[in-house]
């Protein structure tokens, strides 16, 4: 998949990425806000945010890129 498919839920105010068509084989929490889904191979597959898009901060992404430092390379230039 190359396009990232951002979906957001304003009843709850989550948002979740979609970086991936692959299952999602098991979850790794981050923080409070920030759950990674990953495949059977520890690659990404989504991220899901409990808060919407435009309240995501450089912060909150540091956090994501820290523990998955190549979604930095595909992710920072269409986030910031």
């Amino acid at each position: 998949m190359d396009d990232i498919i951002i979906e957001q839920d304003l009843a709850t105010g989550t948002s979740y990425w979609t970086l991936s068509d692959a299952p999602v084989d098991h979850s790794r929490r981050i923080s409070d806000l920030v759950t990674i889904d990953l495949d059977a191979h520890d690659q990404p597959v989504g991220i899901e945010f409990a808060m919407r898009r435009e309240r995501i901060t450089y912060d909150v992404w540091a956090s994501v890129f820290e523990r998955f430092p190549r979604l930095k390379e595909t992710l920072a230039p269409r986030i910031f």
